[in-house]
């Protein structure tokens, strides 16, 4: 009688030397007459057989680790050689023969790593030869030939979120930008000849300034001087991340410009800053269709 292994957690243990192998409920695919078909197993137990080759048979144990199991062990019962089972690689179709048949297939193939065999039965606690503890460094992960097909994607589907150096394995493949500091960034500001480029770099100004560091908005006052339309409006909205009177100041330059868009950001981030005190400042522009249109609304908002 042939000698086979199931891998569990340590922490079953007690139930199975009391009760068995209950085995789960699974589904396997098989061919019939050149069709796949789908079989449930309602107590199905995998399992590999005992082979001179530690590896292959307890090739599955580090793969099992990735469900959050830290420790597993080997349990080890014997099987009538002619009695059936499935055997075939995971996630392929599957062949029913008896126990002896399916253990030759094993040995038979150049590569047996990613094979098992599914006994469609529980085991009773009278077949178990022995229950032992295993080096849990055994095995592949991921799949087979994970060690030397290294992932060349960073999706989450080729290396999933949470898995065991998954970080590390992504930022391999992806290395993440170098994230620049508050100095760097307006040093790039001010050096940087393509306009198209500013607004992406104030917007990452002004995640600094709203995480909290403490700075002038002085530092930007140059920028009041460019030309660009979209460049003025991103600086009015930024401004708002900013506090004292220098921010005050050039929102209020910037709300006499021309550009409609310039002037609704510009009194929208002062009364996003100063809240009921911005009122005050904007009373100056009330003749300003655009700004009294934004004051008009924000009073609204706040009586409704």
């Amino acid at each position: 009688m042939p000698i086979l292994v199931h891998l569990t957690s340590h922490k079953n243990i007690s139930r199975v030397t009391r009760s068995g192998i209950l085995g789960h409920k699974t589904s396997i695919c098989y061919e019939l007459e050149e069709q796949q078909k789908y079989q449930l197993i309602a107590k199905a137990v995998y399992c590999l057989p005992v082979l001179q080759n530690h590896y292959l048979t307890h090739q599955w144990l580090r793969e099992l680790k990735c469900s959050g199991q830290k420790n597993f062990v080997g349990v080890y019962f014997r099987l009538d050689s002619e009695e059936l089972v499935w055997v075939g690689r995971y996630n392929q179709i599957h062949i029913q023969l008896t126990v002896d048949r399916a253990i030759a297939l094993i040995m038979s193939r150049s590569d047996a790593q990613g094979y098992e065999i599914i006994i469609p039965r529980s085991i009773q606690s009278k077949e178990i030869h022995k229950i032992k503890y295993l080096p849990q460094v055994t095995g592949w992960r991921y799949s087979p030939a994970a060690h030397t097909n290294k992932p060349t994607c960073a999706c989450p589907v080729c290396i999933p979120i949470g898995s065991i150096k998954s970080r590390k394995l992504r930022e391999r493949i992806e290395p993440p930008e170098k994230t620049k500091n508050y100095s760097e960034l307006i040093q790039e500001l001010k050096s940087v000849t393509n306009s198209i480029v500013i607004p992406d770099i104030l917007f990452q100004v002004h995640a600094i300034v709203q995480g909290g560091k403490k700075t002038k908005a002085e530092d930007l006052e140059f920028l009041l001087d460019c030309t660009d339309i979209e460049v003025l409006e991103t600086l009015a909205r930024i401004l708002s991340a900013y506090r004292g009177k220098d921010a005050v100041d050039m929102l209020l330059e910037l709300c006499t410009y021309t550009e409609d868009s310039v002037k609704e950001a510009s009194a929208t981030s002062l009364l996003k800053m100063l809240r009921e005190e911005a009122l005050v400042y904007l009373n100056q522009f009330q003749d300003d269709l655009v700004i009294s249109k934004v004051v008009e609304a924000y009073k609204s908002d706040r009586t409704s």
